[in-house]
């Protein structure tokens, strides 16, 4: 009987964590409202951990800190999956749909991931958001800070200024058995297009996309 229980334990937690074994925390939600990981309500305190998707509903919003100063703001309707392959690894937030604002510090870097490309603080610290606008359409946004975007299929980069938005395309799903020599075959390529000057047209461009005023602030930026 006790071997029995045991195994049900184990079980339970397979369910729990996928790939159990050695599950990774790396952030405890510290505010939400109508958001849910692996089918369970989020609460402020929630341990989040390595591949945890993220899912907002229409009427959310949650706030995770992923220590040394660097967090994560997800607004209603958006999904985000959470991951750091070591302790001394950038977090990634890979933005799969919906607008995120997020924090990363030259301690706690985070590095964001959109289709093919990845977005990175350019010296330590920033401030930036991402609005996914339509299906082949995003908007990434420094409000402190410069931003790096840098796509994986030219690995060519773009930096976007503190106060600046980037206008970015995402190129249709690669065909059904089509492979790609990086592994992204089922990422959307990423084309960067134009810069939006001043800090009006940037983060408060994003937040002016059909986006509530009341999202969660991140807390006090420190260069």
């Amino acid at each position: 009987m006790l071997a029995r229980k045991s195994l049900l334990l184990l079980l339970i937690a397979a369910m729990a964590f996928p790939g159990y074994g050695s599950p990774v925390a790396i952030g405890v939600v510290q505010g939400s409202t109508d958001s849910q990981v692996r089918g369970i309500n989020l609460v402020p305190g929630t341990t989040l951990y390595s591949g945890d998707v993220v899912q907002v509903g229409s009427e959310g919003s949650t706030q995770i800190s992923f220590g040394g100063s660097s967090e994560l703001v997800l607004l209603q309707n958006s999904r985000a999956q959470v991951t750091q392959t070591t302790a001394k690894s950038p977090v990634q937030i890979d933005m799969q749909d919906g607008f995120a604002k997020f924090r990363s510090s030259s301690t706690a870097p985070i590095v964001a991931m959109l289709g093919d490309a990845t977005i990175r603080a350019a010296n330590g610290n920033a401030v930036g958001a991402i609005k996914i606008t339509g299906s082949d359409s995003a908007l990434i946004s420094a409000e402190k800070g410069s931003l790096v975007v840098t796509t994986a299929g030219d690995a060519a980069s773009t930096t976007v200024p503190e106060g600046m938005a980037l206008n970015v395309a995402l190129a249709p799903d690669a065909p059904a058995g089509t492979t790609a020599n990086s592994g992204t075959s089922k990422r959307k390529k990423l084309v960067a297009g134009l810069l939006i000057i001043g800090a009006a047209a940037g983060i408060g461009a994003a937040l002016a996309l059909n986006e509530p005023t009341n999202e969660p602030s991140l807390s006090p930026f420190v260069p």
